[in-house]
């Protein structure tokens, strides 16, 4: 696995977009790093670089984190990208 990539994998998709939680969003864009996501519901990967990352096609309000050393997150959502 490359040390300038997050991997990720989502269960399912809502409409051809996938959400991916904030803090794993801004720890991509502050070390540079691109993040692949691999979906339950989508074939192949979908690699999203930190210029992408910077702008999701929404962000959802705050949800409190059931456990963890996160508080609180909100879900960055992006168009899957099909290859």
């Amino acid at each position: 696995m490359s040390k300038t990539t997050i991997y990720i994998h989502c269960k399912r998709d809502y409409k051809d977009v996938i959400d991916i939680r904030d803090y794993i969003v801004n720890a991509a864009i502050n070390e540079g790093k691109t993040i692949t996501v691999t979906c339950g519901s989508f074939p192949g990967t979908s690699i999203y670089t930190p210029e992408e990352l910077k702008n999701p096609v929404k962000i959802s309000r705050s949800y409190k984190a059931n456990f963890g050393n996160i508080e609180d997150y909100k879900l960055h959502s992006y168009d899957w990208k099909f290859d």
